[in-house]
């Protein structure tokens, strides 16, 4: 990307190994990142950015009220209040300006309608504000929507939904010619002619449908992509991680998790879970047990291990792992949004807030 810095006099950066004290002499944790005072960036305008929605109102206070009953989400209103975290660093002259994880907040300003071919309606929201992960904020003004960009995919599934219209259609009118036109006998007299004409005609009226019938209206849901441009120059001061930072794991020494297999499935009821067989592996002094195994999503839900449907002998929800031993095993995890990116994490038992094991998985929602 292209971009300039600011003319401005530098001025000394806080040394990243130093710990700040308050009045009180209470310690301040070190930030991941520092802030190089005295140096702005331009982000030009029409930067793209890719940003996840984390969370979008109404908030009905119970989440059995966030959805219809169909399991979808409740369609988006004007004015609805949206958060949403970027999900990649963007860089200017090297520089990470705008680190992942930062937050946008913004509205909903405009709702499209459904469109036809059943593809859905879709949102402009307006963000006029953006929070860094040192906790600052800023104001700015960009407008971003849901609207799923053309793809081949897309235009396959579209075309396969019309064929098989078409083909349903054709079907039907085949056997209703057949049965409205004398069947057998007037088939045979008119050399199958008429059962054609029914075929075309039901494959016609069915290609029609499906192109004219619209998809669902406008909604979103955490996890779900935004596209941003911002239309003016932004200008931000630098972040840039650490130079002699090195990335520390707390994970228990000798415990590793080799997800071999994962499928996010529907539960039946409006929801989803996830069926992951696992080879656990516990080298560590400790003994592990399933009930601290939980699946977090980015908004720091925790989902614990569930059971399985009825007829998986397979899985298992309640085992231990003694130390020095491996286990392979099949386990189901809820997810109330699939679409947000999630972690196991196995906490330690006497100690709720200690993480033994945390891994960040790579899964596809349905």
């Amino acid at each position: 990307m292209v971009h300039s810095k600011s003319a401005q006099t530098p001025a000394v950066a806080v040394p990243v190994d130093k710990i700040k004290e308050t009045a009180d002499g209470e310690a301040v944790p070190k930030s991941s990142m520092t802030l190089k005072a005295g140096t702005s960036y331009c982000v030009p305008s029409g930067t793209a950015m890719n940003l996840k929605v984390t969370s979008a109102s109404p908030n009905m206070g119970m989440k059995l009220l966030q959805k219809d009953l169909e399991g979808n989400p409740i369609p988006a209103r004007l004015g609805d209040v949206i958060t949403a975290t970027i999900s990649e660093d963007i860089y200017v002259d090297g520089d990470r300006v705008i680190p992942e994880g930062t937050v946008f907040r913004g509205h909903v300003v405009h709702i499209n309608g459904p469109r036809r071919v059943q593809r859905p309606g879709w949102v402009d929201i307006n963000f006029d504000e953006l929070e860094l992960p040192n906790h600052r904020i800023f104001r700015f003004f960009a407008q971003a929507d849901n609207l799923e960009a053309s793809t081949t995919k897309s235009k396959l599934r579209g075309t396969g939904m019309v064929a098989a219209n078409v083909a349903g259609g054709a079907i039907v009118g085949a056997i209703g010619a057949y049965q409205l036109m004398g069947g057998m006998r007037t088939a045979i007299a008119c050399h199958g002619y008429n059962v054609a004409a029914g075929a075309a005609l039901g494959g016609v009226l069915a290609s029609a449908h499906a192109m004219m019938k619209r998809g669902h209206r406008a909604w979103m849901e955490p996890g779900d992509g935004l596209n941003l441009k911002i239309d003016t120059d932004m200008v931000l001061p630098a972040l840039q991680a650490p130079t002699k930072h090195v990335a520390v794991s707390n994970n228990l020494e000798g415990v590793e998790i080799d997800v071999l297999k994962s499928k996010c499935m529907k539960n039946g009821i409006g929801g989803y879970y996830y069926r992951m067989d696992l080879n656990i592996t516990n080298d560590s002094d400790k003994t592990l047990q399933a009930i601290d195994l939980y699946l977090v999503d980015s908004n720091g839900t925790k989902n614990p291990i569930s059971m399985g449907p009825e007829g998986d002998e397979g899985s298992s929800f309640l085992f231990r792992l003694e130390p020095n031993s491996t286990l392979r095993t099949r386990v189901y995890f809820a997810a109330e949004y699939p679409k947000l990116s999630h972690s196991l994490v196995w906490f330690d038992h006497h100690n709720r807030f200690k993480v033994c094991y945390r891994k960040k998985l790579d899964l596809k929602p349905m």
